[in-house]
């Protein structure tokens, strides 16, 4: 949402590149929140940092679509800790939270 927002000001340009660089995630694990169901096996970083650069993105998608820029970051990050996560899974998990 941050670079949807900052695409329509002046800062912005009718192209957008966005980056995000995680370090400190070798050894880390991933884990579910309260009243959830644990994962049936462990999935735990291998990597020390993530890079997520996608190609650059059209002001017009990033505006009409921020959330799907967002969880395909989610989901390439997910995979770094060995866990293969979908989108109508992080959609209903994201509705959840939102109650």
């Amino acid at each position: 949402d941050l670079a949807a927002k900052l695409c329509v000001t002046p800062a912005g340009a009718e192209q957008m590149m966005v980056d995000a660089t995680l370090f400190g995630l070798k050894g880390r694990r991933l884990t579910v929140g309260a009243n959830r169901l644990d994962f049936h096996t462990e999935h735990r970083a291998t990597i020390d940092s993530f890079l997520y650069r996608p190609a650059p993105i059209q002001r017009e998608s990033l505006v009409a679509a921020p959330r799907e820029f967002a969880f395909d970051a989610a989901i390439d990050l997910f995979q770094v800790f060995g866990w293969d996560a979908d989108r109508q899974n992080l959609q209903g998990t994201l509705d959840e939270l939102k109650r």
